[in-house]
């Protein structure tokens, strides 16, 4: 019996883990997108939180329908009521009740759905996040060697009496800043790994290699119709549905109001306010999601613009390297120069990068801008 409650416990431990694998020999843990995202929905707390708010609204959903029914069945009730109103007092008493009833479960529920969106969001902004700051060690790591290869270079030609102390000392100052900037960027990566490791649910000591690499790649990258976006966001965003039928509410609300306050009551125009705030909140809804599609969409654009030409200038500052580098090798150029060139393409690299990753923002918030929200 021992064993065999051993051996359940190992399938449960294995099961929590699944699509993520580690690699062998090592505690490391390979991780696709998919997988992290999959990973921080069952780890993550409010998924507990949001099912159990799906379970009170179920639950008063079956007492109001009981109430209704009960209503139904009062015929003393009813014949109490004054024969002109009785029927459209029936009926917009239960269209607002089992309206805001209906409100309240579905709320609950896309609630859920709504929270699901953001942890996929939070995970995949974090997944974003870890892979740029991997990209800055490579940089600053490619910084670092060519700033040793031309510091090796300069005590070879300073001991042949080519250059002068004071440029072996440039050099030598140019491979310890190189070294800041590599440890720099390493503590920023190490920083990312922990904000990773928090956002999807694992414990900060766990190592994880990410997977997938998300290379920008223009001829691979979908046309986008804005209209068509903007359109399927509006129709698809629960906060405009939710004004919507808050609209719907009023006006039902008002009309019920209007059985008993006549349209010179202040209680029958404290209703038609709250209606006209209602319609108001839902184009305040309707014209912040638009913004934000197009904000987006421009973003993104702009994002896929300028990575093109920083690839460019990526292109001319590696010429222009090796150019400084040639020259200083020969005796005709300073290293204060080959320096300089240095600086410029570790800069572009940077700019391209940061593009790439801005690209990949924009992306990711026109991506969920379509959706229920987030």
């Amino acid at each position: 019996m021992k064993k065999i409650s051993v051996m359940f416990l190992v399938i449960l431990t294995a099961f929590s883990l699944i699509g993520a694998t580690y690699a062998e020999n090592t505690d490391q843990l390979n991780m696709t997108l998919e997988q992290a995202v999959n990973y921080a929905l069952e780890h993550n707390k409010d998924m507990d939180i949001e099912n159990l708010n799906i379970q009170k609204a179920e639950l008063s959903h079956r007492q109001v329908k009981r109430q209704i029914e009960k209503f139904n069945d009062d015929k003393e009730y009813k014949l109490s009521l004054k024969a002109y109103n009785r029927d459209l007092y029936n009926r917009m008493i239960k269209g607002v009740v089992e309206k805001q009833d209906e409100l309240g479960l579905e709320t609950a529920n896309k609630n859920k759905e709504i929270k699901i969106n953001r942890i996929k969001y939070d995970v995949e902004k974090a997944y974003f996040d870890i892979l740029q700051a991997e990209k800055q060690v490579e940089i600053a790591d490619e910084g670092r060697k060519l700033s040793q290869e031309q510091y090796d270079h300069s005590k070879k030609m300073f001991e042949l009496g080519t250059i002068s102390k004071q440029q072996l000392l440039e050099s030598e100052l140019n491979l310890s800043n190189a070294k800041s900037g590599y440890d720099n960027a390493v503590m920023a990566y190490d920083l990312q790994k922990l904000n990773f490791n928090r956002t999807i649910g694992l414990d900060y000591d766990t190592k994880v290699k990410l997977v997938d690499k998300f290379e920008f790649d223009v001829e691979k990258e979908e046309a986008v119709d804005l209209n068509e976006s903007i359109k399927t966001a509006l129709e698809n965003n629960f906060s405009v549905y939710m004004a919507e039928q808050n609209v719907e509410l009023g006006k039902l609300t008002l009309e019920v109001v209007k059985i008993d306050y006549p349209e010179n009551t202040t209680k029958y125009k404290d209703q038609q306010i709250s209606v006209m705030q209602s319609e108001k909140q839902l184009e305040t809804a309707k014209n912040g999601i638009e913004m934000a599609v197009r904000s987006s969409y421009i973003q993104m654009q702009n994002a896929k613009k300028q990575i093109a030409s920083y690839e460019l200038a990526v292109t001319k500052a590696e010429s222009a390297y090796k150019l400084s580098e040639l020259s200083f090798k020969i005796g005709q150029g300073k290293s204060s120069d080959v320096k300089g060139a240095q600086i410029s393409l570790e800069q572009s690299k940077y700019n391209l990068a940061k593009q790439i990753y801005a690209y990949n923002m924009a992306k990711l918030d026109f991506k969920y801008g379509l959706g229920i929200g987030y």
